[in-house]
């Protein structure tokens, strides 16, 4: 009875993890799986560690692959070391999907404005595709993917990492793929990436904070290109070293509220709008999210002229300590409090015409910011990637679902009113 008992429950595990990896797109069949287990000398496999062992018997027949969308990436092959399996992560599947409809909805835009630019006809040019930098491309999945699920958007793909046996590996995954001629490799510094450009589309995706590389970045688009960042260290932008957070985005970070993480995009933001305005140009948000533990932004970059009108002004947030109230204040209202803010989060005189103290519950203030006061996303163009996902127009992109659902909540935030 106690063996029965330990049996069922392991089963329907089995069972359920075996049919939410399918439908992950990670296993094609159940022989697969029973192969993936044998290949491990084990009974049961986690999803990371199955991931990166099991792909399609057909398309993938090296062991250690992955598959993911249309693509595939081998297992690693450092120089002087062993077989080791492919560096893979499958939480940034989600994250990879979101990219592939976003850069289709980013080419629909790009071609509209070409055709109203031209007179209403579409204009049939060899270079109408979009150029892309994956500028920290690991492994080159994401290149890949591009190349492979929208090969109609893209007409440049340039993979790029600073580590020589990542740039090989990126060569060898994109000559198993069939795109040897279609995806050029570089060794260079994201730091530096404004050499190789300019780029209608710069992906940036590092380990840790994108802060270092958005200068960078700015300079390498193009005119009214975009800039796709991830930045991974939720850390320092939900508050939990709000002094990092003032050195590497000129603003402190606040913990434990309710709009923390708008907060911290809106930081994100706020360097990027810095970044442009040191080279003469404006930003306009496309999309802005938090998804499980990083930011993902979409941000155009538009060269400053007269039709564009300047960055919107920074805000801070007093939040009082005791309650849940809170204002916010024009960062150029608050004359010397705003010096303040950069050596303490207590405010000593509260929000401009409201005083030092809550008017709720007379507790005291500390502040956040200074942070991006403008729209942190663009109608128009969410509605566009929403339409994308409700006919299902890219081959390879498994979680729809999440993807439609995620923007949908998006488009019902209020547009106008930060936090």
């Amino acid at each position: 009875v106690a063996a029965k008992a330990l049996v069922l429950p392991a089963l329907l595990l089995s069972v359920v993890g075996l049919r939410a990896l399918r439908s992950a797109g990670f296993l094609s069949s159940r022989r697969a799986y029973r192969a993936a287990l044998r290949s491990q000398g084990t009974s049961k496999l986690d999803g990371p560690r199955l991931a990166a062992t099991v792909a399609d018997e057909a398309d993938a027949p090296i062991a250690g692959s992955v598959r993911e969308g249309l693509a595939v990436i081998l297992p690693n092959q450092k120089q002087g070391a062993s077989f080791q399996e492919a560096f893979y992560n499958p939480v940034m599947v989600f994250n990879r999907d979101l990219a592939m409809v976003a850069l289709a909805a980013f080419s629909e835009l790009r071609q509209e404005e070409a055709k109203a630019a031209n007179g209403g006809v579409q204009a049939e040019t060899a270079d109408a595709g979009l150029s892309v930098l994956d500028a920290f491309a690991a492994t080159g999945l994401r290149s890949l993917r591009y190349a492979l699920e929208l090969p109609d958007c893209v007409q440049r793909i340039v993979a790029n990492d600073c580590d020589p046996d990542a740039v090989r590996h990126i060569q060898r995954n994109a000559e198993h793929n069939g795109l040897k001629d279609r995806i050029e490799v570089s060794c260079e510094d994201a730091m530096r990436m404004h050499e190789l450009g300019p780029f209608d589309v710069i992906e940036i995706d590092p380990f840790g904070s994108a802060s270092l590389y958005l200068d960078s970045a700015v300079r390498a688009v193009a005119d009214g290109g975009l800039l796709a960042v991830t930045s991974t260290d939720g850390r320092v932008l939900c508050g939990s070293d709000p002094d990092r957070s003032l050195a590497w985005y000129g603003g402190r970070a606040i913990r434990g509220r309710g709009y923390t993480k708008e907060v911290g995009l809106r930081l994100l933001l706020q360097k990027v709008a810095t970044c442009a305005s040191r080279h003469g140009c404006t930003i306009e948000p496309l999309a802005s999210l938090w998804i499980d533990y990083y930011a993902r932004v979409y941000v155009r970059i538009h060269r400053r002229s007269a039709e564009i009108p300047e960055v919107p002004q920074k805000s801070v947030v007093h939040q009082c300590i005791r309650c849940d109230s809170f204002f916010l204040s024009r960062a150029e209202d608050m004359g010397d409090q705003l010096g303040d803010l950069r050596e303490r989060a207590t405010s000593s005189s509260g929000p401009p015409g409201v005083g030092p103290r809550c008017p709720e519950c007379g507790g005291a203030f500390v502040m956040a910011g200074p942070f991006f006061r403008g729209p942190t996303w663009q109608r128009a163009f969410v509605e566009r990637m929403i339409a994308i996902c409700k006919e299902r127009r890219i081959r390879g992109v498994t979680s729809w679902r999440k993807v439609e659902g995620i923007l949908a909540a998006l488009s019902g935030e209020v547009l106008e009113a930060p936090l």
